[in-house]
């Protein structure tokens, strides 16, 4: 948000500005980013919960100084990950393997992607398998502890080794 972003001349009472100003102290913002920020999470779909679970998030976000969506969010993540679908994984990793120009480069994607905590979440990882003609990626599912090939794409020609 910058300067030229359209302003808005507000009149709230004494007391909520009080609250906001308070609010954005705790969260080591500005005002005006603590009213955006508020105001962006009343845009979001509504999330209803017991309010003794909503004092106690509260007071850890304020403790945090994290919106207390982020840390029900985090939590559902921790809990509850959603890793890549397949055509993701493909199109974030795979085709980027598959377009590498050089064999370090290639390496580099494939180990990054398997690294990757959403890969690993989704039980995605993937290798070259090299030929005289050329090479192709694999990509794997991993499940009940077996390693299933689920996709191959021809790799375009290394032009640097």
């Amino acid at each position: 948000m910058g300067r030229e972003d359209p302003q808005l001349k507000l009149r709230l009472p004494e007391e909520m500005k009080d609250k906001i100003t308070e609010a954005a102290k705790t969260m080591g913002r500005s005002v005006n980013a603590e009213i955006v920020a508020r105001l962006t999470e009343s845009f979001q779909d509504p999330l209803v919960l017991p309010l003794d679970v909503l004092s106690r998030l509260e007071r850890r976000s304020q403790e945090l100084r994290v919106p207390v969506r982020s840390l029900v969010l985090s939590a559902v993540d921790k809990h509850f990950p959603a890793g890549y679908r397949l055509g993701e994984f493909i199109e974030k990793w795979a085709l980027n393997a598959v377009h590498a120009t050089s064999r370090a480069e290639r390496s580099r994607i494939i180990v990054t992607a398997n690294d990757d905590s959403e890969s690993r979440v989704s039980g995605l990882s993937m290798s070259e398998q090299i030929y005289d003609e050329g090479s192709e990626i694999l990509v794997y599912q991993l499940s009940d502890d077996v390693n299933s090939i689920i996709a191959t794409l021809p790799a375009s020609k290394i032009i640097q080794e």
